[in-house]
């Protein structure tokens, strides 16, 4: 049972000295995400030709109708989570 001690001890140890990377890693995507999603809601939401069409209109104030919104629409296009409701 030593053994087994020391193994998962050092799958622990390496864990949590990678936290730092993955922490980081984490909150560039979140940052970049957020950056993207102020710039598609700014984008989408003002083009005139967009809004002309009643069912694009429709999705714009669904999907990308504040910037919470948007970056939740791009978090799903990232990691291809239910994209088809989109389209």
């Amino acid at each position: 049972t030593l053994r087994r001690l020391q193994i998962v001890w050092r799958l622990v140890s390496g864990l949590l000295s990678a936290w730092d990377t993955m922490a980081s890693t984490m909150g560039l995507i979140l940052l970049w995400l957020y950056i993207f999603g102020c710039v598609a809601t700014e984008i989408i939401t003002n083009d005139p030709q967009l809004r002309a069409n009643t069912e694009t209109a429709a999705i714009i104030d669904t999907n990308f109708g504040s910037v919470p919104r948007a970056t939740l629409t791009l978090l799903q296009f990232v990691t291809m989570d239910a994209i088809a409701e989109v389209y």
